[in-house]
């Protein structure tokens, strides 16, 4: 695992596409540190968690640029969340990297694991919109958005990541 206060960043290149004779791409920003969760926090499958605990944080920004006809990239749109790159991407039109898919289900999953407003039995709920601030969960009773759980990255999605980023994590 990292020291805590260290970060490894990285922008990766998602796709491209030529619009009429501008070259778009999309890029993520991709980002993984250490960090120390303090006071008593639970993951989003209401397991506690004991203060103190080091997890790995993910952060995945998207941006798509194009490139004009002098060789300037010029930013179009920056994307804290993937569903318009995923509608982009994977429309046809973009000519995707192999891993694309892979950072796109992390970006979906993981981004910002440490701050879920939900459980895991209200994920679908909020994918949705059909949920509402304090409704409670039949399986475990949380209060959706009272709380920020922990989504904890599986061993193989950071095994994926090291190898995106090409260092150990």
């Amino acid at each position: 695992m990292l020291p805590l206060g260290t970060e490894i960043r990285k922008t990766v290149l998602l796709g491209t596409e030529d619009r009429a004779g501008l070259f778009v791409e999309w890029w993520a920003e991709v980002k993984v540190s250490t960090i120390e969760l303090d006071g008593p926090r639970y993951t989003t499958s209401m397991e506690p968690i004991i203060p103190g605990t080091k997890i790995h944080r993910l952060a995945i920004k998207g941006l798509e640029s194009v490139i004009d006809h002098n060789g300037n990239r010029l930013v179009l749109a920056e994307s804290e969340h993937p569903s318009k790159a995923r509608a982009t991407l994977m429309a046809g039109a973009f000519n995707c990297e192999p891993f694309t898919g892979v950072i796109l289900n992390m970006w979906e999953n993981w981004n910002l694991n440490d701050l879920n407003a939900w459980c895991d039995h209200q994920f679908g709920a909020t994918q949705r919109g059909e949920i509402a601030l304090g409704d409670r969960c039949p399986e475990c009773g949380y209060g959706y958005g009272l709380d920020w759980l922990v989504r904890l990255i599986p061993a193989r999605t950071l095994k994926e990541l090291e190898e995106i980023l090409g260092a150990t994590i």
